[in-house]
């Protein structure tokens, strides 16, 4: 029984240190609270479900009549509305599928959303879902295979962004808004200082001067941004995601870096996937593939990855003159491509998004001097051992 309690340990110790490393990633790539996106609808600024799609059928749509189905999103701001923007785009260039989009707030509220409608059978017909819970919406019957569809397609993405896109070797989900955390430095104020980034960090961990923001979940993370926009950190950890916006925001000069390493390089793969719901009609499913596709395509991921931020998610995209002039015009965004090559897959597992508010509560004890390291380790291994029972 001892071994056992140990390995749980050591497991999860393992988790937290990975979501230590990740929390950062999830501001980034969970957009901005509800009500900030344009075009999401009144429900959905409220809070409530997106208006229900009209009524399925399996028969075929009148000659000439688009396939309509509705797609929820979990970005707000500048990146919600570029969403909008070229999801009207694909409905202008084309006659068969018509997409309605609607903002449904952060990750974990979408989630919630998208379970509520689905039990109530007024699911949307494709939505965004955090990397690290895909296994659990596949799992759960949620999302439809996606490999009668794509017939190969899967190989256009790029590889180490295609980790959380499987469930027990069935593909389920096609990368979308992806980034990695990176390590945001504000020049001006180092160069004050007088230090090397990388030595000026490893001060700050010695004296113990890092600040923890307030808040918790999206909220604290939001609250980092802005103290550094303010230029009351010099450093943070956060999405690839929000690269554009802090460097437009900012009044000093932005620079990234890879996460510090001690012996070797290492960073999370985050944001989040495209996937079908199980639900939704052969007919829906076909439109939902098709859209999907347009929105990963070379020419839309180009577009989305300067336009926001986030990682390109298609090899024939990261390899265009476009990028490449890019990369040489802003060296920070090509900081956001090459870390990858030191990503890890998020883990997946069906009870993942209850044990993540474990690991984030136990987390926030210590940091809180509620708890130690070990109290809340015990806290935590006891509480994901009764999860992953389940």
């Amino acid at each position: 029984m001892k071994s056992k309690v140990y390995r749980g340990k050591r497991m999860l110790s393992a988790v937290l240190a990975m979501m230590m490393g990740t929390a950062a990633l999830l501001s980034g790539c969970g957009g901005t609270p509800a009500g900030t996106s344009s075009g999401s609808g009144a429900d959905s600024q409220k809070g409530g479900l997106a208006p229900a799609p009209a009524a399925q059928t399996a028969s075929e749509p009148a000659a000439g009549t688009p396939v309509e189905i509705d797609f929820w999103y979990s970005l707000g701001g500048a990146n919600g509305e570029l969403i909008e923007a070229m999801t009207a785009d694909f409905n202008a260039s084309q006659d068969q599928v018509f997409v309605r989009p609607a903002y449904q707030g952060d990750y974990y509220t979408n989630h919630s959303k998208v379970l509520a409608a689905v039990a109530a059978g007024i699911q949307p017909d494709v939505t965004m879902i955090e990397v690290a819970s895909v296994g659990a919406f596949a799992d759960a019957g949620v999302i439809e295979p996606l490999s009668p569809y794509t017939q190969g397609a899967e190989t256009g993405y790029i590889g180490g962004l295609m980790g959380n896109s499987y469930w027990k070797d069935e593909l389920y989900a096609i990368p979308f808004n992806r980034s990695t955390p990176l390590l945001y430095v504000n020049k001006t104020l180092l160069k004050e200082a007088g230090k090397a980034p990388l030595e000026f960090w490893s001060r700050m961990i010695k004296e113990g001067i890092m600040k923890n923001p307030p808040g918790e979940k999206y909220n604290a993370w939001d609250v980092a941004k802005q103290d550094f926009v303010n230029g009351q950190a010099a450093m943070i950890f956060t999405s690839t995601g929000d690269l554009k916006g802090l460097k437009e925001t900012a009044g000093f000069e932005v620079g990234t870096a890879f996460l510090p390493a001690n012996k070797d390089y290492g960073a999370p793969t985050g944001g989040a996937n495209l996937a079908v719901l199980a639900a939704s009609s052969p007919e829906k499913k076909e439109a939902a593939w098709k859209f999907m596709q347009w929105m990963t395509a070379p020419e839309q991921t180009i577009r989305w990855s300067q336009g926001s931020g986030y990682m390109p998610v298609s090899k024939a995209g990261l390899e265009s003159d476009t990028l490449k002039e890019a990369f040489v015009k802003d060296p920070n965004f090509k900081v956001a491509i090459d870390q990858p090559q030191y990503g890890k897959a998020r883990p997946m597992v069906p009870g993942y998004k209850e044990l993540q508010e474990v690991i984030m509560t136990e987390i926030q004890r210590v940091i809180l001097g509620q708890a130690t390291p070990d109290e809340a380790l015990q806290a935590a291994t006891d509480k994901a051992n009764k999860l992953l029972r389940k």
